[in-house]
């Protein structure tokens, strides 16, 4: 392992751990805040610290996370987390077709007050 795997690795396990500590917290808007500016006060404030690394076969990472972020908190908020990337798209072909029957319920509504005007 070289040591910019290891950063790497290292980093995309903070960032991962900051953002389902934002959504287990329910602090949504600074959790697009964070997605967009990967402002350093989140990654403070989420506060994971490693306690332990060894790397022989298997390598091991252990992780002391904040006593709020319980491993069931996490386990939810990476299923919220999954669950918005995942049905992102159908929701907003859902938001799209409703909005498209609400203008066609209005011209109809429409159409049928000028039938009995005409009447």
């Amino acid at each position: 392992m070289t040591a910019q795997n290891l950063i790497i690795i290292i980093s995309s396990l903070r960032e991962l751990h900051a953002k389902c500590w934002l959504i287990a917290e329910g602090r949504f808007a600074d959790l697009i805040d964070y997605s967009q500016t990967h402002d350093l006060h989140i990654l403070e404030e989420a506060n994971l610290v490693i306690a332990r690394i060894v790397y022989n076969s298997p390598a091991e990472i252990k992780l002391n996370v904040n006593a709020d972020a319980s491993p069931q908190s996490i386990v939810e908020a990476l299923k919220i987390g999954i669950d918005a990337v995942l049905q992102a798209p159908t929701r907003r072909e859902e938001a799209k077709l409703a909005n498209e029957a609400s203008v066609l319920e209005m011209k109809l509504k429409e159409q049928e007050s000028q039938v009995s005007l005409a009447h």
